[in-house]
């Protein structure tokens, strides 16, 4: 039995189907090989019955066929960006004021390190320095008196504790003094004398009762009797003058010294401690005079040393032998604008020019969120300078910033992380390469060289599954696959096909319907 005409077709070598293959042509990744591969695959056939796609009462339609097998397969993307030194010396304005750039070299200039390339205006400094210098003489001046007077009441405060000391030592040897030696000496000489005149006293009675008898026998006269007793009469008055001493001074006096001096010697050692506290309050308040002039001073020296740096810092000169390029962003350069040229204003820690390493180049990009897993620092790059895309230079991820940056102020959800590229060019490539050329990075997301892949668009997803049209036995059969990486124009197939498989390509709105409807079925019957 003569084979169908579609059939016929579809045993003729692949190369026969180039030019005439109603098919039209699929742009893969790598194009010149997977052109000639899928064209080579294609064929056509007149089916006249099918799986629930194909309505038999129409006139056949002409089908694509596809042919699974493995495939060269990668997932790149293409960037812009601009060459950049991998490494530059970058000066920045240390003036802490906003000036003016007076003068500056041309960019591109080369200078030799220490050779001046910008001046800035440093009147408004320079004026701003007199007017602090004077403040800045009477704050060390006062600093000065404050130190001074510090010294001379510590000195007055040494001098009246030494006094108040003194005073406690003086009123507690006075107290020992009376308790050990004044007082036992007073009382035992006391004692003493009442011991003697007691001794007396009994003589002189002894002697007055002699003196009576003999009166009494008329041996001695009258005025004779009467000078014993007075003698009596003495020595009993001079006992109890003694024995009235002794009692008042062990009562009374001796009572009242010991408090008078106890009171004394306590009095001075609390005088010791309020001395002591008086002449703290005094130095810490004058310590807290001195500490404040000394802040003042440390101000009014900060200013000075602030304008002073400043206006060293208004001249600015090459850090190494290079070129001159301007610190211009490229957000104002995109916009017309300059932020470095000759009178135009210049804040603090701007930065102003740079020197930068001819040696090392490197090209910055941005890569989407969304892809940023998918590269890491290491991963080899291609990248094509404007004007000598026939020669690629090789190149190397070398840092990945560690957040990512929304792509512009209306579109804050839209977020790119940036790539440095370290440009690694052979000594001919390294000659035509200038700082700022335009550079298109060519990044491989994914590379398989034995991948088994379809057309995007033979492939149905349902309900988070997919499904192909595969040819077997004269017609099509519906077929649930896996997918793994895609690209722009294929996908790959990690299960669900194998080698040798014929699938449908350019399907057609009814082959579309009936595979989306197969699926449907064979997912709620799940």
């Amino acid at each position: 039995m003569a084979r169908s005409s579609s059939e016929a077709a579809a045993a003729r070598p692949p190369d026969s189907l180039t030019e005439k293959s109603p098919m039209p042509s699929i742009r893969w990744t790598t194009a010149h090989l997977f052109r000639a591969s899928c064209s080579a695959l294609l064929v056509a056939l007149v089916l006249l019955a099918g799986v629930g796609a194909v309505n038999r009462d129409h006139e056949p339609v002409e089908l694509s066929l596809y042919d699974v097998q493995p495939r060269h397969f990668s997932d790149v993307i293409e960037l812009t960006g601009n060459v950049e030194p991998l490494k530059s010396e970058t000066v920045s304005s240390e003036c802490r004021w906003s000036t003016t750039i007076l003068s500056i070299v041309p960019e591109g200039t080369w200078v030799q390190k220490g050779d001046i390339v910008c001046v800035l205006d440093s009147s408004e400094v320079e004026e701003f320095l007199r007017a602090r210098d004077v403040p800045l003489i009477r704050a060390r001046a006062t600093l000065e008196g404050s130190v001074q007077d510090e010294e001379l009441l510590k000195s007055a405060n040494e001098r009246r504790l030494a006094q108040s000391k003194f005073a406690a030592q003086t009123a507690l040897n006075e107290r020992d003094q009376y308790l050990h030696a004044t007082h036992p000496q007073l009382l035992d000489k006391l004692e003493q004398d009442l011991s003697l005149w007691q001794e007396q006293l009994e003589s002189a009675r002894e002697e007055f009762a002699y003196t009576e008898r003999l009166w009494a026998q008329g041996f001695v006269n009258h005025r004779t009797l009467d000078q014993a007793n007075f003698i009596l009469q003495q020595k009993t008055e001079g006992v109890r003058k003694l024995q009235a001493d002794l009692f008042l001074s062990n009562e009374f006096t001796h009572p009242r010294n010991e408090l008078r001096l106890q009171f004394r010697a306590s009095n001075a050692d609390r005088d010791v401690l309020r001395t002591e506290i008086m002449n703290s309050l005094a130095e810490t308040k004058a310590r807290l005079t001195t500490l404040a002039n000394e802040r003042r001073v440390q101000i009014y020296e900060r200013y000075v040393n602030s304008a002073r740096e400043s206006i060293a810092a208004c001249t600015m000169k090459a850090p190494s032998d290079g070129q001159v390029i301007y610190a211009n962003s490229w957000y104002d350069l995109s916009r017309g604008r300059r932020s470095v040229e000759e009178g135009k204003r210049a804040y603090f820690q701007q930065p102003i020019f740079r020197i930068p390493d001819e040696r090392h180049k490197k090209v910055t990009v941005s890569l989407h969120e969304s892809l940023i897993t998918r590269v890491r620092i290491g991963t080899p790059v291609s990248v094509q300078l404007k004007g000598f895309e026939e020669t690629p230079v090789a190149g190397e991820i070398v840092h990945i910033s560690n957040y990512p940056k929304s792509r512009s102020y209306y579109t804050p959800d839209v977020r790119d992380y940036y790539l440095d590229i370290q440009l690694k060019p052979t000594p001919e490539q390294a000659s035509i390469i200038r700082l700022k050329m335009d550079a298109n990075v060519t990044i491989s997301l994914f590379e398989d060289v034995d991948a088994l892949t379809v057309p995007n668009e033979s492939v149905v997803g349902v309900g988070g599954r997919n499904f192909v049209w595969v040819y077997e036995d004269a017609g099509l059969q519906p077929r649930a696959i896996q997918v793994g990486e895609s690209n722009d124009e294929a996908v790959c197939v990690t299960a669900g096909l194998r080698e040798g498989d014929r699938i449908a390509v350019q399907l057609t709105p009814q082959q579309r319907s009936g595979l989306q409807e197969y699926a449907q079925n064979m997912i709620s019957g799940l």
